[in-house]
């Protein structure tokens, strides 16, 4: 499974590139609160993921084209949350599936999510202190899942199973919508709110023993929000 700090490298190493190769650039750096959309926050044990509102945090890079008009910018954006399940509905769902052969007992699972995207923003002078970004962009999101702890017990209330079940998840396509909008500190910093969109069809693989796992899709829809702080360069 691919770790955040992989995606990190590739982040630094892209703004490193942008740093050099573009006009001007913009950096920013966020805190993230997200909240589950679609199926994604759904408890539903047949397609939901049960996934609750969580926190993460957000880089941003924007860089100046020469070629293009000063409002067209591209941008870099990375993103890693945590979106902790409805363990109790998950529970619920569940046990209701197993119709009373068995009462299970779940702990832990959960999501934490990683993207990486790129695309064009165009950014908007409101006045001399406020501006808006509108921005776009395609890339690669993980969706990462905590593994659960399951425990089954008979009718005697005898402990007949107790397992962790892993998950694995494939790196998808993914695409992002959303704008800022910045209030002006001095001439290098400005401070500002920040939503954007995202969602991914993701494919999960599910096993208790390595090399036995069983695959399904979840998609992965999330609506971020937060504020950030910006730096000119």
């Amino acid at each position: 499974m691919k770790k955040p700090i992989h995606f990190l490298s590739i982040l630094c190493g892209l703004i490193f590139f942008s740093s050099t190769s573009f006009a001007q650039s913009t950096l920013s750096f966020g805190g993230i609160y997200s909240t589950p959309m679609g199926e994604f926050g759904r408890s539903d044990i047949r397609e939901g993921g049960f996934a609750q509102p969580g926190f993460g945090f957000q880089f941003e890079a924007q860089m100046q084209v020469p070629a293009l008009i000063d409002e067209i910018r591209i941008g870099i954006y990375y993103s890693y949350q945590n979106n902790p399940i409805d363990i109790d509905a998950l529970n619920n769902g569940f046990n209701e599936a197993l119709q009373g052969n068995a009462t299970a007992y779940l702990q832990g699972g959960g999501f934490r999510p990683v993207r990486v995207m790129i695309g064009p923003s165009y950014r908007a002078e409101l006045s001399e202190s406020f501006s808006a970004t509108f921005k776009t962009g395609i890339g690669m999101l993980v969706a990462n899942m905590n593994p659960i702890n399951i425990q089954a017990y008979d009718s005697n209330n005898d402990l007949i199973f107790s397992d962790a079940l892993y998950f694995q998840s494939d790196v998808s396509f993914s695409y992002l919508v959303g704008f800022d909008v910045d209030y002006k500190l001095s001439n290098y910093w400005s401070v500002g709110l920040f939503a954007d969109f995202s969602s991914a069809k993701e494919t999960l693989y599910a096993a208790f023993d390595p090399g036995n796992s069983i695959n399904g899709e979840q998609y992965v829809a999330f609506l971020n929000s937060g504020i950030h702080l910006r730096m000119n360069m």
